[in-house]
Parts: C-alpha cells; structure tokens; sequence
C-alpha cells in the first residue's frame, strides 16, 4: 500500500499494482522487442495493442527487468477503479515515486477534480520528470480505462511529458488517444499483433521448453 495513504488523505493503494508479474524461467527471450521498445525513448508514446494472447504482459514484464538495471522503471496495472483521476494518478505518482524516491509527494489527490489535476498536479509532475533524466512508466492493461476524464488526462500528459520520459501503453483495444497526430509527427512507436506473434525460432524455443518441463 501506498505509505502516504495511511492518514485517510487518499485511497488506500493496492501493492500488488505497482509491480509487475514475476518473470518466470521458461518464458522465450525476445531479444528483438526488446530493442524496439528501447527505440521508443524519445518519443511521447510507446504503444502495445493486440487482443488477449500475445503476451503483451509477460513481454513487458521481461523487458522491465531488463530495463530497471540500466534506469528507473515504473509499472502500474491499470483496473475499473482507476478510471477516478484522483485515483489513477494516486497510483501513477506512487508508481514513479517507487522508482524515483526523488519526486516529491502531491496534495492529497482524494479530494481534486480533474481541472485541478490537470492544471496543478500534472504540471508539477512534468517538472520534475524534466530534471530526473531517462525515466519510463509502464501502464498495462489501458483498456481498463472507459472514463472520458481518465483518458484525457492521460493524453494531457502525453503531450506535455519531457523528451527523457517513456510512457508505454499496454492495450486489448485501440486507446481513444490522439494517435494520428503522434503518428504523423513521429512520436509513437506501435508494436502490434504481428510485432508479437512468434518467429519460427521462438516457437520452436517456446515449444522446446514446454517439452522439457
């Protein structure tokens, strides 16, 4: 749980979403996501969409441990209750706070409309971010996220983020996000269903290792 949430000032965070899954020994190296999701620093968006199945989860969740030895990564999984602004950036704050104890501690969220978020608490965050160097945030399962506020936040953030900042979006849907414009300017990286889907030799690793267990 959140530690500052102790005194009522907020929601009480959930541990168990601010990290990621274990990564377990059997799961097949992919060497080659790996090096794209590393080509997205610099750009304000990292996107993951496909549909269930494509190991979108257990593929970043490799990747952040790789990751976190050379720079700060945070992780959040994203559900129904986040769809709160005061309550997702609760956890999003907390989130990077775990990997940079450097950022300093918002007003209590519990109480502050999306406005005031927008206006004062994200401005904040972007400032801070811009004087830490090379940080990313990972948000996974985004779909979870249906409110208009919600997403719009997101998206506020998303364009005001510093150049050092890596957002990278794991999604079953495509995200209702201003991708065309991030697209044209080239400031999304996309990883798809075919991106994901395994190359003959990670099959045959993937099948190998099934057979040996």
């Amino acid at each position: 749980m959140g530690h500052r949430m102790e005194d009522g000032s907020g929601p009480v965070l959930v541990g168990t979403k601010l990290r990621p899954p274990p990564v377990r020994d059997q799961v097949v190296p992919r060497e080659r996501l790996v090096e794209r999701l590393r080509a997205g620093s610099g750009l304000r968006l990292t996107l993951v969409a496909c549909p269930p199945g494509f190991g979108k989860t257990t593929m970043l969740a490799a990747w952040h441990q790789v990751e976190a030895a050379r720079r700060p990564v945070a992780w959040l999984t994203l559900d129904e209750g986040d769809n709160d602004p005061a309550v997702l950036w609760s956890y999003v704050i907390e989130a990077l706070g775990r990997a940079c104890p450097a950022i300093g501690q918002p007003v209590p969220l519990r109480t502050a409309g999306v406005a005031s978020i927008v206006d004062t608490v994200l401005p904040r965050l972007v400032n801070e971010l811009d004087d830490l160097g090379e940080v990313t945030l990972i948000l996974d399962d985004f779909h979870q996220l249906g409110d208009a506020a919600a997403r719009e936040s997101i998206a506020w953030f998303v364009d005001h983020a510093p150049p050092t900042f890596q957002l990278v979006l794991s999604t079953r849907i495509e995200p209702d996000l201003p991708l065309a414009a991030l697209r044209a300017h080239g400031d999304l990286l996309e990883l798809r269903a075919d991106d994901l889907r395994f190359t003959p030799e990670e099959a045959d690793a993937f099948l190998n290792g099934r057979l040996d267990r």
